[in-house]
Protein backbone atom coordinates (compact mmCIF):
# COMPACT_ATOMS: atom_id res chain seq x y z
CA UNK A 1 0.00 0.00 0.00
CA UNK A 2 1.11 3.58 -0.63
CA UNK A 3 1.75 5.89 2.29
CA UNK A 4 1.16 9.63 2.18
CA UNK A 5 4.84 10.52 2.02
CA UNK A 6 5.47 8.23 -0.96
CA UNK A 7 2.51 9.51 -2.98
CA UNK A 8 3.27 13.10 -2.02
CA UNK A 9 6.79 12.66 -3.35
CA UNK A 10 5.46 11.28 -6.63
CA UNK A 11 3.08 14.21 -7.06
CA UNK A 12 5.71 16.84 -6.24
CA UNK A 13 8.17 15.23 -8.64
CA UNK A 14 5.54 15.24 -11.38
CA UNK A 15 4.84 18.94 -10.92
CA UNK A 16 8.52 19.90 -11.00
CA UNK A 17 9.22 17.68 -14.00
CA UNK A 18 6.31 19.16 -15.93
CA UNK A 19 7.49 22.71 -15.26
CA UNK A 20 11.11 22.20 -16.23
CA UNK A 21 10.33 20.00 -19.24
CA UNK A 22 7.89 22.63 -20.55
CA UNK A 23 10.63 25.24 -20.36
CA UNK A 24 13.05 22.90 -22.13
CA UNK A 25 10.50 22.13 -24.82
CA UNK A 26 10.03 25.79 -25.65
CA UNK A 27 13.77 26.30 -26.05
CA UNK A 28 14.33 23.11 -28.05
CA UNK A 29 11.34 23.14 -30.35
CA UNK A 30 9.92 26.52 -31.08
CA UNK A 31 12.74 28.14 -33.08
CA UNK A 32 12.61 25.73 -36.03
CA UNK A 33 8.95 24.74 -36.24
CA UNK A 34 6.00 26.00 -38.25
CA UNK A 35 3.73 26.44 -35.25
CA UNK A 36 0.37 26.44 -37.01
CA UNK A 37 0.97 23.03 -38.58
CA UNK A 38 2.33 21.55 -35.36
CA UNK A 39 -0.44 22.98 -33.21
CA UNK A 40 -3.11 21.35 -35.36
CA UNK A 41 -1.29 18.01 -35.50
CA UNK A 42 -0.60 18.00 -31.77
CA UNK A 43 -4.22 18.79 -30.93
CA UNK A 44 -5.29 15.84 -33.06
CA UNK A 45 -2.67 13.66 -31.35
CA UNK A 46 -4.19 14.45 -27.97
CA UNK A 47 -7.45 12.87 -29.21
CA UNK A 48 -5.82 9.51 -30.06
CA UNK A 49 -7.79 7.67 -27.39
CA UNK A 50 -11.03 8.50 -29.25
CA UNK A 51 -10.41 5.67 -31.71
CA UNK A 52 -8.99 4.79 -35.10
CA UNK A 53 -10.61 7.69 -36.97
CA UNK A 54 -8.97 10.20 -34.63
CA UNK A 55 -5.66 8.36 -34.96
CA UNK A 56 -5.91 8.48 -38.76
CA UNK A 57 -6.57 12.24 -38.68
CA UNK A 58 -3.56 12.87 -36.46
CA UNK A 59 -1.35 10.64 -38.60
CA UNK A 60 -2.41 12.50 -41.76
CA UNK A 61 -1.55 15.83 -40.13
CA UNK A 62 1.94 14.68 -39.20
CA UNK A 63 2.44 13.10 -42.61
CA UNK A 64 1.61 16.44 -44.21
CA UNK A 65 4.37 18.03 -42.12
CA UNK A 66 6.81 15.21 -42.84
CA UNK A 67 6.45 15.56 -46.62
CA UNK A 68 8.40 18.82 -46.67
CA UNK A 69 10.29 18.53 -43.40
CA UNK A 70 13.99 17.96 -42.84
CA UNK A 71 16.23 17.51 -39.84
CA UNK A 72 14.64 18.06 -36.44
CA UNK A 73 11.17 18.63 -37.86
CA UNK A 74 11.27 15.37 -39.80
CA UNK A 75 12.52 13.45 -36.77
CA UNK A 76 9.69 14.76 -34.61
CA UNK A 77 7.01 14.20 -37.26
CA UNK A 78 8.08 10.61 -37.89
CA UNK A 79 8.35 9.95 -34.16
CA UNK A 80 4.79 11.19 -33.61
CA UNK A 81 3.56 9.02 -36.48
CA UNK A 82 5.31 6.06 -34.86
CA UNK A 83 3.65 6.79 -31.52
CA UNK A 84 0.29 6.70 -33.26
CA UNK A 85 1.18 3.41 -34.95
CA UNK A 86 2.10 1.93 -31.59
CA UNK A 87 -1.06 3.26 -29.98
CA UNK A 88 -3.29 1.90 -32.73
CA UNK A 89 -1.59 -1.43 -33.19
CA UNK A 90 -0.98 -2.26 -29.55
CA UNK A 91 -3.47 -0.26 -27.50
CA UNK A 92 -6.53 -0.11 -29.77
CA UNK A 93 -6.58 -3.40 -31.65
CA UNK A 94 -6.82 -6.81 -29.95
CA UNK A 95 -3.93 -9.25 -30.28
CA UNK A 96 -6.21 -11.44 -32.40
CA UNK A 97 -6.29 -8.77 -35.15
CA UNK A 98 -3.00 -10.08 -36.48
CA UNK A 99 -3.37 -8.99 -40.10
CA UNK A 100 -4.25 -5.40 -39.15
CA UNK A 101 -1.47 -5.21 -36.58
CA UNK A 102 1.06 -6.64 -39.02
CA UNK A 103 0.10 -4.04 -41.63
CA UNK A 104 0.42 -1.14 -39.19
CA UNK A 105 3.75 -2.21 -37.77
CA UNK A 106 5.19 -3.25 -41.14
CA UNK A 107 4.44 0.20 -42.56
CA UNK A 108 6.08 1.70 -39.49
CA UNK A 109 9.39 -0.21 -39.48
CA UNK A 110 9.75 -0.77 -43.23
CA UNK A 111 8.57 2.55 -44.71
CA UNK A 112 7.95 5.29 -42.14
CA UNK A 113 10.86 5.20 -39.70
CA UNK A 114 13.60 4.70 -42.34
CA UNK A 115 12.94 8.33 -43.31
CA UNK A 116 15.01 9.27 -40.24
CA UNK A 117 17.80 6.78 -40.84
CA UNK A 118 21.13 8.10 -39.50
CA UNK A 119 22.40 8.43 -43.06
CA UNK A 120 19.59 10.94 -43.67
CA UNK A 121 19.35 12.96 -40.45
CA UNK A 122 22.33 11.90 -38.32
CA UNK A 123 22.39 9.72 -35.24
CA UNK A 124 19.30 9.92 -33.04
CA UNK A 125 17.70 7.57 -30.48
CA UNK A 126 14.35 8.00 -32.24
CA UNK A 127 15.35 5.92 -35.25
CA UNK A 128 16.63 2.92 -33.30
CA UNK A 129 13.79 2.89 -30.79
CA UNK A 130 10.85 3.31 -33.15
CA UNK A 131 12.11 0.98 -35.85
CA UNK A 132 12.91 -1.61 -33.21
CA UNK A 133 9.53 -1.27 -31.47
CA UNK A 134 7.57 -1.58 -34.69
CA UNK A 135 9.69 -4.48 -35.92
CA UNK A 136 9.26 -6.23 -32.56
CA UNK A 137 5.49 -5.91 -32.55
CA UNK A 138 5.32 -6.89 -36.22
CA UNK A 139 7.25 -10.03 -35.29
CA UNK A 140 4.90 -10.75 -32.41
CA UNK A 141 1.90 -10.58 -34.73
CA UNK A 142 3.62 -12.44 -37.57
CA UNK A 143 4.98 -15.27 -35.41
CA UNK A 144 8.49 -16.69 -34.90
CA UNK A 145 8.88 -18.28 -38.34
CA UNK A 146 8.20 -15.04 -40.22
CA UNK A 147 10.20 -13.03 -37.71
CA UNK A 148 13.30 -15.23 -37.83
CA UNK A 149 14.97 -13.51 -40.84
CA UNK A 150 14.74 -10.16 -39.04
CA UNK A 151 16.27 -11.14 -35.69
CA UNK A 152 19.70 -9.78 -36.59
CA UNK A 153 18.18 -6.45 -37.65
CA UNK A 154 16.23 -6.22 -34.39
CA UNK A 155 19.31 -6.94 -32.31
CA UNK A 156 21.31 -4.38 -34.30
CA UNK A 157 18.63 -1.77 -33.60
CA UNK A 158 18.68 -2.53 -29.88
CA UNK A 159 22.48 -2.41 -29.78
CA UNK A 160 22.51 0.83 -31.74
CA UNK A 161 19.85 2.35 -29.51
CA UNK A 162 21.85 1.55 -26.40
CA UNK A 163 24.68 3.65 -27.85
CA UNK A 164 22.35 6.65 -28.09
CA UNK A 165 20.63 8.64 -25.33
CA UNK A 166 18.91 5.84 -23.40
CA UNK A 167 16.65 8.29 -21.58
CA UNK A 168 14.49 8.48 -24.72
CA UNK A 169 10.88 7.31 -24.23
CA UNK A 170 11.42 6.49 -20.57
CA UNK A 171 14.38 4.17 -21.15
CA UNK A 172 12.50 2.76 -24.11
CA UNK A 173 15.39 0.87 -25.69
CA UNK A 174 15.86 -1.13 -22.49
CA UNK A 175 12.10 -1.71 -22.27
CA UNK A 176 12.13 -2.97 -25.86
CA UNK A 177 14.91 -5.41 -25.03
CA UNK A 178 13.08 -6.56 -21.89
CA UNK A 179 9.89 -7.18 -23.85
CA UNK A 180 11.71 -9.45 -26.25
CA UNK A 181 13.64 -11.39 -23.61
CA UNK A 182 10.56 -12.00 -21.45
CA UNK A 183 8.32 -13.22 -24.29
CA UNK A 184 8.05 -16.99 -24.63
CA UNK A 185 7.56 -16.49 -28.38
CA UNK A 186 11.24 -15.55 -28.42
CA UNK A 187 12.28 -19.10 -27.47
CA UNK A 188 12.48 -20.40 -31.08
CA UNK A 189 14.61 -17.36 -31.90
CA UNK A 190 17.03 -18.05 -29.06
CA UNK A 191 16.19 -14.79 -27.27
CA UNK A 192 14.08 -15.91 -24.31
CA UNK A 193 15.87 -14.88 -21.09
CA UNK A 194 13.62 -13.56 -18.29
CA UNK A 195 16.58 -12.84 -15.99
CA UNK A 196 18.07 -10.56 -18.62
CA UNK A 197 14.62 -9.06 -19.20
CA UNK A 198 14.41 -8.06 -15.53
CA UNK A 199 17.88 -6.52 -15.74
CA UNK A 200 16.81 -4.47 -18.78
CA UNK A 201 13.56 -3.22 -17.26
CA UNK A 202 15.37 -2.13 -14.11
CA UNK A 203 17.61 0.00 -16.35
CA UNK A 204 14.50 1.56 -17.89
CA UNK A 205 13.22 2.52 -14.47
CA UNK A 206 16.54 4.18 -13.59
CA UNK A 207 16.54 6.56 -16.57
CA UNK A 208 16.21 10.31 -16.06
CA UNK A 209 13.72 12.29 -18.15
CA UNK A 210 14.67 12.91 -21.77
CA UNK A 211 14.82 16.62 -22.74
CA UNK A 212 11.31 17.80 -23.58
CA UNK A 213 9.67 14.85 -21.79
CA UNK A 214 8.43 15.47 -18.23
CA UNK A 215 8.51 11.79 -17.27
CA UNK A 216 11.61 9.89 -16.09
CA UNK A 217 11.68 6.12 -16.37
CA UNK A 218 9.98 5.53 -13.04
CA UNK A 219 6.95 7.54 -14.19
CA UNK A 220 6.43 5.33 -17.25
CA UNK A 221 3.97 2.71 -16.06
CA UNK A 222 4.92 0.59 -19.08
CA UNK A 223 8.14 -0.01 -17.17
CA UNK A 224 6.42 -1.00 -13.93
CA UNK A 225 4.04 -3.31 -15.75
CA UNK A 226 7.03 -4.74 -17.61
CA UNK A 227 8.75 -5.43 -14.31
CA UNK A 228 5.62 -7.19 -13.11
CA UNK A 229 5.68 -9.41 -16.20
CA UNK A 230 9.35 -10.24 -15.65
CA UNK A 231 8.67 -11.24 -12.05
CA UNK A 232 5.74 -13.38 -13.18
CA UNK A 233 7.89 -15.12 -15.78
CA UNK A 234 10.49 -15.84 -13.09
CA UNK A 235 7.71 -17.36 -10.93
CA UNK A 236 8.11 -14.60 -8.32
CA UNK A 237 4.36 -14.27 -8.18
CA UNK A 238 3.92 -12.64 -4.78
CA UNK A 239 6.42 -9.93 -5.68
CA UNK A 240 4.68 -9.37 -8.99
CA UNK A 241 1.28 -9.19 -7.30
CA UNK A 242 2.43 -6.68 -4.69
CA UNK A 243 4.07 -4.49 -7.33
CA UNK A 244 1.09 -4.49 -9.69
CA UNK A 245 -1.38 -3.76 -6.88
CA UNK A 246 0.78 -0.88 -5.65
CA UNK A 247 1.09 0.67 -9.10
CA UNK A 248 -2.62 0.31 -9.85
CA UNK A 249 -3.40 2.07 -6.58
CA UNK A 250 -0.90 4.78 -7.46
CA UNK A 251 -2.53 5.34 -10.86
CA UNK A 252 -6.01 5.48 -9.32
CA UNK A 253 -4.96 8.24 -6.93
CA UNK A 254 -3.14 10.19 -9.64
CA UNK A 255 -6.17 9.92 -11.93
CA UNK A 256 -8.52 11.10 -9.19
CA UNK A 257 -6.27 14.13 -8.61
CA UNK A 258 -5.89 14.71 -12.40
CA UNK A 259 -2.13 14.26 -12.11
CA UNK A 260 -1.45 11.33 -14.43
CA UNK A 261 1.95 11.47 -16.20
CA UNK A 262 1.72 14.44 -18.55
CA UNK A 263 1.30 13.55 -22.22
CA UNK A 264 0.88 9.85 -21.42
CA UNK A 265 -2.54 9.80 -19.84
CA UNK A 266 -4.13 7.29 -22.29
CA UNK A 267 -1.06 5.04 -22.20
CA UNK A 268 -1.02 5.09 -18.40
CA UNK A 269 -4.67 4.03 -18.22
CA UNK A 270 -4.01 1.30 -20.79
CA UNK A 271 -1.23 -0.04 -18.57
CA UNK A 272 -3.59 0.19 -15.60
CA UNK A 273 -6.07 -2.10 -17.35
CA UNK A 274 -3.40 -4.59 -18.40
CA UNK A 275 -2.04 -4.72 -14.86
CA UNK A 276 -5.42 -6.09 -13.79
CA UNK A 277 -5.19 -8.73 -16.53
CA UNK A 278 -1.82 -9.75 -15.13
CA UNK A 279 -3.23 -9.89 -11.60
CA UNK A 280 -6.04 -12.12 -12.84
CA UNK A 281 -3.44 -14.42 -14.38
CA UNK A 282 -1.59 -14.60 -11.07
CA UNK A 283 -4.79 -15.48 -9.22
CA UNK A 284 -5.56 -18.23 -11.71
CA UNK A 285 -2.10 -19.80 -11.46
Amino acid sequence: MLNGATLGGVKMALKLLRFFSTCSFVVLVLPGFALADWDEADELFERRSEGQEAIAEARAAYEAIAQNATGTELIRAVSQISKLDLFEGEMTLPKSAKAERMAIFKRCWETSVPRIHPDQVGETPNYYYWRGVCLGFWGEAAGPLRALPYVSLLLDLIEGGMEQDTRYEGGGIYRLAAGIYVDKQSQPLGLYDPDKALEMIELSLEQDAFPGDPNPGWMWYDNWRGKGLCLMELDRLEEAKDLLLEKREEIEILQEDEELPFGREPETLWNYRLMQDHLDTIEES
